[in-house]
């Protein structure tokens, strides 16, 4: 649930809680909400934003949103929603709506309903100000800007576009994205002609290439050529200049853009889940490990900032993470300290200052000010 960390009802009673466990501060509360009227779907909050349903299975199922507030921002009507990205969601209606598949904004407005006066088949969430579509009746992908623009169409090749982030896609023959053809920038330009499928191009030290499907090596973001041969089973990207990387002997380490082992963590830590590994932010990350020793944060040296009880510690945001113990939820922050006592049945990311927990079936918002 960390690793993968993935959103009618009436704000009733405010209840502000000196937690147990958690920062003395007054400036970090807990709301309770009514959650009668609705299930929540994912524990990813994102753009103040989390998708919930009418609770119903089977054709009667609906989804929804509610805001940063706690407050039904989208009705519980659609078939399928996503989770929200750049202000935008994915939505698909019911069978006998017009239109089915759509992105519409915070406030419910279909803003995107056809691509080329056709239907939408299928359509991505927006990264840098683009999405992904497919057509109804036709081969190959589309991608757009926000405003439903094409910006690239699928040519005589029938390209499937893949996104690579900063105005970079990669090229495919089929939908499934197997044997890259190549890179092309937004209006189209070829920027890479080989046949690597690329991981992270865009970032400022370096990216990786895939090999069969779970096997990584370092790309060089310039010209696009191999750095190191696929020696790696876990990658995380490059941030400060390094990067967290298993590799297929076993070990798990820091590494500079070229691939200089810069410290073995697995001669510092034993046991390391190589499964969890995160980025650095803001100079920090936590290791989790295979035998339930309590994770460890650590800055960008190797060095151990913290140790905890907890069984795992989610990327930071903002300063601060999810933490998990016996199957509990809580929060934790970049030093270590708790935040909020894993005592919650789930806990989403915290967005812009607010998360939600939830607690026997109660809903509250947790709201932190920085």
């Amino acid at each position: 649930m960390i690793s993968n960390i993935r959103k009618t009802f009436i704000l009733t009673t405010v209840i502000c809680l000196l937690l147990s466990g958690c920062a003395s501060s007054d400036d970090k509360k807990l709301t309770a909400l009514n959650n009668n009227d609705f299930t929540v779907e994912t524990t990813y909050l994102s753009c103040g934003m989390l998708v919930v349903s009418n609770g119903k299975s089977g054709d009667d199922k609906r989804y929804g949103c509610i805001n940063e507030n706690g407050e039904l921002a989208i009705p519980l009507k659609y078939k399928g929603l996503h989770i929200y990205t750049e202000d935008l969601a994915r939505a698909i209606k019911p069978e006998n709506e017009t239109n089915r598949f759509c992105y519409i904004d915070k406030t419910g407005t279909e803003v995107i309903t056809t691509v080329n006066g056709k239907d939408i088949a299928y359509g991505d969430i927006f990264i840098d100000g683009y999405a992904i579509v497919s057509l109804k009746g036709e081969e190959g992908s589309y991608v757009i800007d926000k405003n439903g623009k094409v910006c690239l169409a699928p040519t005589d090749e029938k390209f499937y576009y893949r996104k690579l982030g900063g105005g970079l896609f990669e090229r495919y023959y089929t939908a499934n994205c197997i044997d890259p053809q190549g890179v092309v920038d937004i209006r189209g330009n070829v920027k890479y002609s080989g046949s690597l499928k690329l991981i992270m191009p865009t970032n400022p030290f370096n990216g990786f290439y895939e090999v069969d499907g779970d096997k990584y090596g370092i790309l060089d973001n310039k010209n696009y050529e191999k750095v190191s041969e696929p020696v790696f089973l876990e990658i995380t990207p490059f941030v400060d200049g390094v990067a967290i990387v298993a590799s297929i002997d076993g070990k798990v380490q820091i590494i500079d853009p070229n691939g200089v082992c810069l410290v073995d963590l697995s001669k510092q830590y034993k046991n390391i889940d190589n499964t969890k590994l995160g980025e650095f932010t803001n100079g920090v990350t936590a290791l989790d490990f295979t035998d339930d020793t309590g994770s460890v944060i650590i800055d960008i040296n190797g060095n151990t900032v913290a140790k905890t009880d907890y069984n795992e510690i989610g990327s930071f945001s903002d300063g601060i993470a999810i933490c998990k113990k016996d199957g509990k939820y809580g929060y934790v922050d970049s030093t270590g300290a708790e935040i909020l006592k894993p005592v919650y049945e789930w806990a989403t990311n915290i967005d812009n200052g607010i998360s939600f927990v939830l607690n026997e079936g109660k809903l509250y918002r947790f709201t932190t000010v920085h």
